[in-house]
């Protein structure tokens, strides 16, 4: 399965925070009520960036801005957001402990992040590739806008890039319909992604699909000439 960033197995609660394709939280089979919007933007920046003072998360979350509404938009969020971690969480005192003017979540339970996936290396190659597809239900936190989730949203998507197409290398001949999902998946987030173009292309030949090559093939100089302005080789 894939590793998440937990450093050491422990018997507390876990706390499973979904932002790939969608904002979701659970805790066991429970689904983590998240009051509004906001709300769950400052849940998921405390579980990649926490501890932090109120200026700095205000300053993340709204774009720089201090103004004294975002400032009490926070308070809100913060009041509500504990609330619903108690109801999830009830033998934590405090889930979101606000101490020395710092806010954190609760050491008392333990965080999970996909975005924060790592392969696991006791899984082959086909495992992995299988897993990091099923995972990667889209963006990361669709529909938001704030700065430093496109920064975020860009970095997952580089990184899941890397090891889609490097898995899907070492799957090229021994699970050739997964690799060629792991193309597809690449060139739905980049069309311009010219590796998995042509890997794709090479795919389909080496199975001798033709017709599925020549479509990649028209789909990769459509790309090229209309992009790039220029013209590959004839298939």
């Amino acid at each position: 399965k894939i590793q998440f960033d937990s450093p050491t197995k422990s018997t507390q609660r876990i706390l499973r925070l979904e932002t790939l394709g969608l904002l979701r939280a659970r805790v066991e089979d429970s689904v983590l009520h998240i009051p509004f919007a906001k709300a769950g933007e400052l849940l998921v920046w405390l579980a990649l960036y926490g501890p932090a003072t109120r200026e700095r998360i205000v300053d993340a979350l709204w774009d720089g801005s201090a103004e004294e509404r975002h400032i009490g938009y926070f308070k809100v969020a913060a009041r509500r957001l504990r609330l619903s971690l108690s109801e999830a969480f009830p033998e934590v005192v405090n889930p979101l402990p606000f101490e020395q003017g710092v806010y954190m979540l609760s050491t008392e339970f333990r965080v999970e992040l996909d975005v924060r996936w790592l392969p696991d290396p006791t899984l082959e190659p086909h495992e992995q590739l299988e897993h990091l597809l099923e995972l990667w239900k889209g963006e990361f936190l669709p529909g938001f806008t704030s700065e430093w989730i496109e920064f975020e949203r860009d970095h997952a998507a580089e990184k899941a890039t890397l090891y889609l197409l490097s898995l899907a290398a070492l799957t090229l001949h021994t699970h050739p319909a997964l690799a060629s999902q792991a193309f597809e998946q690449v060139l739905n987030w980049d069309s311009l992604n010219l590796t998995a173009h042509q890997s794709l292309i090479r795919l389909h030949h080496y199975r001798q699909d033709l017709a599925a090559a020549m479509q990649a093939y028209q789909r990769y100089a459509q790309i090229m000439k209309n992009e790039l302005g220029d013209t590959p080789q004839t298939y």
